[in-house]
């Protein structure tokens, strides 16, 4: 079994845009703390930042650091980051697919679905949505993208090409029965994926449709479970 690549290499190609007269962290070790808090499960910035400061001594020892980055400067991280979304993409997709140089050789089994962002509602607000497709052989989620209230079928078709790019033209996407559009399916083969949809009970009235149809002569790949 191959070792796991670290994503710090990649992510610290993302230009340092800090002042460097002012900068108290290495810019690897930044990205570290992050990550490593990040792994915690924490809800928010503030729980994150809380977080670090309860492995401080750990974290100081490990990455020889003076000290650990305190709450101000894990906001102007994430503040600065949002500003560096499409190289912080880049660098994620570079680092996905060095991770599984032979997907280009076979097939590789992704899962797409909708997730809401938990602790990302506000008063005024409602809760981030992002349509997020699932690398079963990294058990890691690829990529994605915001919904913006639009239909989940409609948001999978920005992220065709970001598959297309890591796995090339092998590779099978599972759908729920919502995505069964004909503009979108037709745009996963031409991306060169192939999709599978499974029906479960709680589409009934479409999967018993589906069986009937899947029961004409020639078209006899239906399986109940």
């Amino acid at each position: 079994m191959r070792q796991p690549i670290s994503p710090v290499p990649f992510l610290t190609q993302i230009p340092d845009w800090r002042d460097h007269k002012r900068s108290t962290y290495p810019w690897n070790a930044l990205w570290v703390v992050v990550l490593i808090g990040l792994m915690a499960g924490p809800e928010n910035i503030l729980a994150l930042s809380q977080w670090i400061q309860l492995q401080r001594e750990e974290l100081m020892q490990c990455l020889k650091l003076q000290d650990v980055p305190r709450q101000a400067t894990i906001y102007r991280f994430f503040w600065k980051l949002d500003a560096h979304l499409p190289q912080l993409k880049a660098a994620l997709l570079a680092w996905v697919k060095q991770q599984c140089p032979e997907m280009q050789d076979r097939v590789a089994v992704l899962a797409g679905d909708g997730k809401v962002l938990k602790g990302s509602a506000r008063e005024s607000q409602s809760a981030l949505s992002f349509l997020s497709v699932f690398f079963h052989d990294l058990s890691l989620t690829v990529t994605q993208v915001e919904q913006g209230g639009r239909h989940e079928a409609k948001a999978l078709q920005d992220l065709l090409a970001d598959l297309n790019t890591l796995f090339g033209e092998s590779w099978l996407l599972t759908l729920d029965a919502a995505y069964t559009e004909q503009h979108l399916t037709s745009q996963v083969i031409a991306a060169g994926g192939d999709y599978l949809v499974p029906l479960k009970n709680n589409t009934k009235a479409l999967k018993e449709w589906a069986v009937i149809a899947f029961s004409v002569v020639g078209w006899n790949y239906a399986r109940h479970h």
